[in-house]
């Protein structure tokens, strides 16, 4: 890898979710469109009211159904190696594997990684002429 890797926070409210389901991340890879098809990392992140920070009307003991549910706070870390205009998404689905249905959020970070320092660089030449020293990298 020519860049270190850098961790990007992704942070979504959802809401509307039961135990059980669940999110998983989609990006773009730092170029064009956010592939919805392939996820970036197979791991699963709970969208699970009762397990994750709940806020609003679902935190409430009446709260049930489409007032009740509040909303969830998810943060998920992202390792990106490469830079670019990353654009990140999660796409939830329920306990059954289905894609809840409406357009997943997005959001977009240009990143830009730090390079990773040469392990070892050495003279290899140089120009008296020109004043021109070389180096080689390994």
């Amino acid at each position: 890898m020519l860049y270190e890797s850098e961790t990007v926070m992704v942070t979504a409210n959802a809401s509307g979710y039961s135990a059980g389901d669940y999110c998983v991340v989609h990006t773009n890879d730092g170029d064009g469109s956010i592939d919805w098809t392939n996820a970036y990392e197979t791991k699963r992140y709970s969208l699970d009211p009762n397990q994750n920070k709940t806020e609003g009307w679902g935190d409430m003991p009446w709260g049930d159904g489409a007032w009740g549910t509040g909303y969830t706070t998810l943060t998920v870390p992202v390792e990106v190696a490469v830079p670019g205009l990353w654009m990140f998404g999660l796409k939830s689905f329920d306990t059954r594997k289905n894609a809840h249905t409406g357009t997943p959020g997005e959001a977009e970070v240009y990143v830009t990684p730090r390079p990773r320092p040469p392990l070892k660089m050495v003279p290899a030449s140089y120009d008296d002429t020109n004043d021109i020293l070389v180096m080689t990298l390994f």
